[in-house]
């Protein structure tokens, strides 16, 4: 059974402006269990407002997630704690990922991607809201 990953993980797109990008995954499902390498695909602003940032918030069950760097923009990586560590191939985890953020300018006339790989969790389902 195939899990449904359509737009992300609570996916909020900042502007310079209020108004919001044109955002989705490009593989929007991905089987339980398994690792997942996703690219968001921001494919132009609204209007005339570049995109000057992109945020991803990750649900609780996914335990592992890293963003890919990307030239030209910053990234933020926000942690915290787990209750127990887990164990993985490169040993015990004991923190994960709740959020990442890559910051930097794309013209509204342009789109790009921002990759993401994730470890699913082993229930099927959506993982995402808006």
């Amino acid at each position: 059974m195939l899990r449904s990953f359509a737009a992300g993980c609570a996916l909020a797109i900042v502007l310079t402006s209020s108004a919001y990008a044109h955002v989705v995954f490009a593989e929007p499902e991905a089987a339980p269990n398994s690792y997942y390498a996703g690219f968001l695909r921001v494919s132009h602003g609204c209007g005339a407002s570049p995109t000057r940032s992109v945020r991803i918030e990750i649900p609780a069950g996914v335990n592992i997630a890293r963003p890919q760097p990307k030239s030209g923009w910053t990234l933020e990586i926000e942690r915290a704690p787990l209750d127990a560590p887990i164990a993985s191939e490169g040993g015990p985890i004991t923190e994960r990922v709740t959020a990442i953020t890559w910051r930097g300018e794309l013209p509204a006339d342009q789109f790009e991607q921002f990759g993401i790989m994730m470890r699913l969790p082993d229930q099927s389902g959506p993982l995402f809201s808006l």
